[in-house]
């Protein structure tokens, strides 16, 4: 069973980010357990706000992610906070990697 962590505002963020085009990253504050996106001019932010998932306008101006796969991504960096990883680990997207791309392999084969 995938572990999911619920998060205030995922749901819009994740509108946003999927329907931008460029330059665009989903954050998360663990203590106010509350996400948003910015797109284009994204500032960065020190420990318990961190990245959930980013983007850029040549590579990957394209992703998109369902709910459940920032729910569970969501979770796992969230245990790693709890856990004393440290803040450059955790905004480190490819350590979170079987969670974002087995899904995208699932939704392919299944949809």
């Amino acid at each position: 069973m995938v572990k999911k962590l619920s998060l205030k505002g995922l749901e819009d963020a994740r509108k946003e980010f999927n329907n931008w085009q460029g330059n665009a990253v989903i954050f998360v504050d663990f203590d106010a357990m509350d996400a948003w996106c910015e797109v284009a001019e994204i500032r960065s932010y020190d420990a318990p706000i961190f990245s959930l998932v980013a983007k850029d306008n040549l590579h990957g101006r394209n992703d998109k992610y369902n709910l459940g796969v920032l729910e569970s991504v969501a979770y796992a960096k969230h245990e790693d906070f709890k856990n004393g990883y440290e803040e450059f680990q955790i905004n480190e997207d490819y350590r979170y990697s079987e969670l974002f791309y087995v899904n995208k392999w699932r939704k392919r084969r299944y949809n």
